[in-house]
């Protein structure tokens, strides 16, 4: 392991005295965004649907039977357990299936059946940034062990569509993390470089509360200035 190395793994791990362990990203290293003021071009516009109704097919009287689709195939249906309070009754259940049967488009089993919002009604969020020098930091060591599971991770995310080739002259830190089953890894990109240059959006005029501007914000780094593609 080489100086560079590990002077990456000192700003992105902290040892506990107490626990003698590694933590990541306490507190007292937390950045936050750049407070400053946005021109026109990054205000978040909403495109709704004239009726959001008009397409939907109304609910039948009575449920028909139930009929295997492409996504929602009978394997499916007999793995879903759509009454696990046991509190509908069997035309109930019959209805639901229908209704996941009719839009199984918006339902994913897998991740390669993940899709994208519609960008005509969620266009593409462009963040400002701040003038700044582009920067190649070394990436956070990645233990021997957790190479093939964390190449595979890369690969899947490629076939996904999360991530996209790029001639950037950006390059961030990312490092692996134990899910909570003890065994799988999850995959962290360290953003706080880029939180140092990235303008704070906030409300802007847009009606965003609650969860939404906070599932918006921890998504952000999905979302780049068009100088950062």
């Amino acid at each position: 392991m080489t100086r560079t190395h590990i002077d990456a793994f000192i700003q992105t791990y902290d040892l506990l005295p107490i626990s003698r362990t590694f933590a990541y990203k306490p507190v007292a290293k937390k950045v936050r965004l750049v407070l400053a003021p946005l021109d026109e071009e990054y205000r978040v516009l909403r495109r709704l649907p004239d009726n959001p109704l008009a397409r939907l097919v109304p609910l039948p009287t009575h449920s028909p039977d139930f009929v295997p689709g492409k996504r929602f195939t009978q394997e499916r249906a007999d793995a879903l357990d759509l009454n696990p309070a046991k509190w509908l009754w069997p035309e109930e259940v019959k209805l639901v299936r229908w209704l996941v049967r009719d839009h199984e488009k918006a339902f994913a089993w897998v991740p390669t059946e993940r899709g994208r919002l519609d960008e005509h009604y969620f266009p593409l969020v462009k963040i400002p940034t701040m003038p700044h020098t582009p920067w190649i930091l070394c990436n956070t060591p990645v233990p021997p062990s957790a190479w093939d599971q964390a190449i595979q991770i890369i690969k899947d995310h490629i076939t996904f569509g999360v991530y996209e080739p790029s001639a950037a002259a950006y390059r961030s830190r990312w490092f692996c993390v134990l899910k909570q089953d003890g065994k799988t890894l999850r995959l962290i990109h360290d953003l706080q470089t880029l939180n140092t240059v990235t303008m704070y959006m906030g409300l802007f005029g847009t009606p965003i509360r609650g969860a939404f501007h906070r599932v918006f914000w921890r998504l952000r780094g999905l979302w780049y200035d068009g100088s950062l593609c």
